[in-house]
């Protein structure tokens, strides 16, 4: 259930920033708006698959969610590799998700953050609280208390509101010096990501 939530949060957010390419991008936005998921699936195939990384990333949505087409994750993630290969920083978070979850292909942790990262480093506000997740219980990685914060306190900044619950939470189990450190370590990746 909690996968589903994340999806589903993450997928809205997407759904409302695509940018649009091209006349048929734009036309298969507006009929994905209205409901009619079949003409934006015939808009959208085409760019798809002459490499439009928008259209790309659509197309993985669709199937994600299930939404005009039969629920599959494998096409899901076919799509937002193809669209993370162009850079398209929007399918990052998603190939990120579905990769630490073992959905389309196998888990693997190693890089989902990886691709988090990516997120999390294109201003995704989703993406640093996964990463804190991950690294609070342990999913995969050695459970960090440092990286917990670290995250959980960029997805805060950034108005996370989960981030900021779960900041306080791992706050309380952490000694002085080890939030100091973690405090640094979020003032480095500050600098580093915020200030280009």
């Amino acid at each position: 259930m909690k996968k589903i939530i994340f999806f589903t949060i993450a997928l809205t957010a997407a759904l409302a920033v695509s940018p649009a390419y091209s006349e048929n991008f734009d036309k298969g936005l507006k009929a994905f708006k209205q409901g009619n998921f079949e003409v934006a699936m015939v808009q959208w195939r085409p760019l798809a698959e002459k490499g439009d990384p928008a259209a790309q990333a659509e197309l993985g949505h669709m199937y994600l969610s299930g939404t005009g087409v039969e629920k599959d994750y494998a096409e899901a993630i076919k799509w937002y590799r193809l669209a993370s290969q162009q850079n398209y920083t929007p399918a990052y978070y998603y190939k990120g998700l579905l990769l630490l979850n073992g959905l389309g292909e196998k888990k693997d942790i190693n890089e989902a953050i990886l691709w988090l990262k990516k997120s999390a480093e294109n201003e995704n506000n989703d993406a640093p609280y996964i990463l804190g997740r991950i690294y609070k219980r342990g999913n995969g990685v050695k459970f960090n208390r440092i990286k917990a914060y670290k995250w959980f306190s960029i997805g805060a900044k950034q108005g996370m509101r989960q981030a900021a619950i779960n900041l306080k939470v791992i706050e309380g189990h952490m000694v002085p010096s080890t939030i100091r450190q973690a405090k640094s370590e979020v003032y480095d990746w500050m600098e580093k990501y915020r200030n280009e």
